[in-house]
């Protein structure tokens, strides 16, 4: 019944197979495992924290970000048209680079790679039906504005 208010529903199946875990961690029973996020980028050196405005999808980035989001939280691959080609992928981050763009961090599923992808260069996005388990820490928010978050590098002296 929420089909027509949702861009994609996630399958009864992925659902049903958690079950267990949930009732787990209700008694105490199954930790829930913690994930890292995933690795930073070579541009990613914006320091500090950006968070847009709750508005963020009224902007002229060239992405509904709130498509990414929903699919992000709830475990949906994304068809993504970038480049003039179309890929599967789990997303899992948004973050800025060092020169004010904004960037999607995933992993393609075709080719289990860690890949980030300009947010202004998406020509297209459509959810999925297709589940994945989390390899890295899935770091955007179910509620509330979507956050960038820092991106500081360590350096190593010589």
């Amino acid at each position: 019944m929420l089909s027509h208010q949702l861009p994609a529903l996630p399958p009864f199946e992925s659902f049903w197979e958690e079950l267990p875990k949930l009732f787990g961690w209700l008694e105490g029973t199954h930790k829930v495992e913690k994930l890292e996020p995933i690795p930073l980028g070579v541009r990613d050196e914006e320091p500090g924290m950006w968070t847009p405005p709750p508005i963020v999808w009224t902007w002229s980035v060239g992405a509904p970000l709130e498509i990414i989001r929903f699919a992000a939280s709830n475990h949906l691959c994304v068809q993504l048209g970038y480049d003039g080609t179309t890929r599967i992928i789990e997303p899992y981050s948004l973050r800025r680079t060092r020169d004010g763009n904004l960037l999607l961090h995933a992993i393609r599923i075709d080719s289990r790679e860690h890949r980030s992808y300009r947010v202004d260069r998406i020509q297209s996005i459509e959810v999925t039906t297709q589940p994945f388990r989390p390899v890295y820490k899935v770091e955007f928010s179910h509620t509330g504005t979507i956050q960038a978050p820092p991106t500081i590098r360590t350096t190593r002296q010589s």
